[in-house]
């Protein structure tokens, strides 16, 4: 399955992720010129969630990190609830759909209607913020940092796996993962035998 990695491109871990984000028992699994996929195997099969779905966000390409937040964060209850959450992901979709600027400067503007830290919101923010500074019009423009898209993207995974009952966490985690995995791999995150 490894091999099937296509869409990684980094040859190290190191090369991605700063492995002090990481907890201590995570960072003691890591190897000297591990690959990405190789490590989150590793995590996963240690049963480290959160910092499998950390290496993971920085794993991905900013597009399809930004696709797998949003594919976690889809069915949220949140998003029945509160109509400016579920149109902040739709903003984030619509970009990943189309990675325009344009696209990106309505993500950018439905994420200010967001009630932050919500799952929409943040997915609207890592659509934003994936291509450096942002031009709003009339002269106004906003300088983004690209490098929090993988910070934020977890976060969201995070967030949509705590929102069950607390045992089953660690499933939807595994669950989530395997579809950051699908698209790694090329495939779009829906995962068969998965519920979406």
């Amino acid at each position: 399955m490894a091999d099937q990695w296509q869409k990684v491109t980094a040859e190290k871990v190191g090369d991605i992720i700063d492995v002090s984000e990481l907890q201590s028992g995570s960072v003691e699994l890591l190897k000297s010129d591990m690959r990405p996929e190789k490590y989150i195997q590793a995590l996963t099969s240690a049963e480290k969630w959160s910092d499998a779905v950390k290496v993971m966000a920085h794993t991905l390409p900013r597009r399809e990190a930004i696709w797998w937040a949003c594919i976690c964060a889809r069915n949220m209850e949140v998003l029945a609830k509160n109509k400016a959450e579920a149109l902040a992901l739709k903003a984030a979709e619509k970009w990943v759909y189309k990675p325009t600027d344009e696209n990106r400067r309505k993500a950018f503007l439905q994420a200010q209607k967001g009630d932050a830290p919500s799952v929409g919101t943040l997915s609207s923010l890592a659509a934003a913020c994936s291509g450096g500074k942002l031009s709003l019009g009339e002269g106004q423009s906003a300088d983004l940092d690209g490098s929090a898209v993988p910070q934020i993207v977890s976060t969201v995974v995070i967030i949509s796996a705590t929102e069950k009952e607390a045992d089953q966490t660690n499933q939807m985690l595994n669950s989530f993962l395997q579809k950051g995995i699908d698209i790694a791999c090329g495939g779009n995150g829906q995962v068969k035998g998965q519920e979406d």
